[in-house]
């Protein structure tokens, strides 16, 4: 049941994504119940964001707060959560690279900026993404003029290419 329900929420986002089919993911999910929650981060008020699906088959992402002792819910919805059974499961890590890359502008192939170890502006080709431990998408690459292994935060390179330096 719940393959199907991240096969459906695949399909939607890929529908929203410029009607271009994304890469099918098989992911192998843990499932929860509800009086489980999520790992706490030292020093966190609360917890990541989580894939919740009740027994009426209503999928919605939510997150537990340490300090109310309560699961919120990002959208508002006619169920009360606090008498309603349901699972949860982590968001696919994977599937959220994914989606990342599919809104970034760029993608596996693209010449962007960079600054090489000596501050200097160079050009890489972009061979693929990857999150870092802070949520955060770098791409690796390859230097179009030397050839070097280029590894650079996205972001930073979106930087310099707005402000076209």
């Amino acid at each position: 049941m719940i393959m199907l329900m991240m096969e459906s929420l695949e399909s939607k986002i890929s529908n929203q994504l410029n009607n271009k089919k994304m890469n099918r993911i098989t992911y192998e999910a843990e499932f929860f119940d509800k009086s489980q929650h999520p790992k706490m981060e030292l020093g966190a008020h609360y917890s990541v964001d989580v894939i919740t699906c009740d027994s009426d088959g209503l999928l919605n992402i939510a997150f537990y707060d340490y300090d109310t002792d309560e699961w919120i819910f990002h959208a508002d919805t006619m169920h009360d959560h606090k008498t309603i059974d349901f699972i949860w499961m982590y968001a696919p890590e994977e599937f959220i690279l994914k989606v990342k890359q599919k809104l970034s502008e760029y993608k596996e192939g693209d010449i962007v900026p960079y600054k090489n170890s000596r501050g200097n502006i160079k050009l890489a080709k972009i061979t693929s993404f990857e999150t870092v431990d802070n949520g955060k998408i770098w791409f690796r690459g390859i230097d179009t003029v030397t050839s070097a292994k280029v590894y650079y935060p996205v972001h930073l390179s979106k930087k310099l290419k707005a402000n076209k330096i």
